[in-house]
């Protein structure tokens, strides 16, 4: 059914892209929504005034330093709006737990405000359903490794309370990252991507990581199926890894492809 023969939407959330959908047309109806405006079961109220202090990173106003991080991530509005959010929790949460500690000069080095902010863009998208390495969005951030930021999380893991639940993230795969990079891959479809899954779901004793095995998985199909070859220097750039691993992943998973 086309968009002009379409009278009543039947619209559901994308969060992915964080639009307004109608199912029966696929017309994209509203866009650029905020957290809020995606999640609104979640609030009381309808958007939640989080900037009520004006915050400083580095002498950088936060909310200009994570729309700059998020910028370089290509990020939609309602991942920027639950980033922030879950920079605010955490901060209070860390404050919470430093009060009842007697050693807190030992977490200066690890709970610095840059390191909280990069964590909980880390955290907020896998839970906005567009999930992002770790090395990804510090390499975003202008954050050379990423020690600080697994600190930060062993550190959340070591002191959550009784009253507050762990709550593990499912660890990032193969296709989830495809589903983040494959639109920067010219010509790329959807449909290539279930193809490149099933090719990924049928290799034997994989041990690559997700990232290495999504971008050796794009560089081979990319040259087999759609005879469009991409350089190994473009695909590690695009995927944040090294031409070495794709290059180990190619040699022993060429056939398959």
């Amino acid at each position: 059914m086309s968009s002009s023969t379409c009278l009543q939407h039947s619209t559901i959330f994308d969060q992915s892209t964080a639009t307004i959908v109608c199912v029966e047309c696929c017309r994209v109806l509203d866009e650029g929504l905020t957290h809020f405006e995606v999640n609104p079961q979640k609030y009381s109220t309808p958007q939640e005034n989080l900037n009520d202090v004006e915050e400083k990173i580095n002498g950088e106003n936060v909310i200009e330093l994570l729309e700059k991080i998020s910028d370089k991530l290509h990020l939609n509005r309602s991942s920027i709006d639950l980033a922030y959010y879950e920079y605010k929790k955490n901060a209070k949460k860390i404050q919470k737990i430093l009060n009842y500690s007697n050693k807190k000069q030992h977490y200066t080095s690890f709970l610095s405000p840059e390191i909280i902010l990069i964590f909980s863009i880390y955290t907020a998208l896998k839970k906005d359903f567009c999930p992002r390495s770790i090395k990804d969005v510090c390499s975003a951030s202008g954050l050379s490794e990423c020690t600080n930021v697994l600190k930060l999380s062993a550190f959340f893991e070591k002191n959550k309370g009784e009253d507050t639940p762990s709550v593990r993230l499912r660890p990032l795969s193969a296709k989830d990252i495809l589903l983040t990079h494959y639109l920067y891959i010219e010509d790329f479809t959807y449909e290539d991507v279930k193809q490149i899954n099933q090719k990924i779901n049928a290799l034997e004793k994989n041990t690559f990581s997700p990232t290495t095995t999504a971008a050796g998985a794009v560089y081979l199909y990319a040259k087999t199926v759609k005879s469009k070859k991409q350089t190994l220097k473009q695909i590690s750039t695009l995927f944040n890894v090294t031409t070495m691993s794709i290059q180990r992943f190619i040699n022993q998973y060429k056939p398959c492809f």
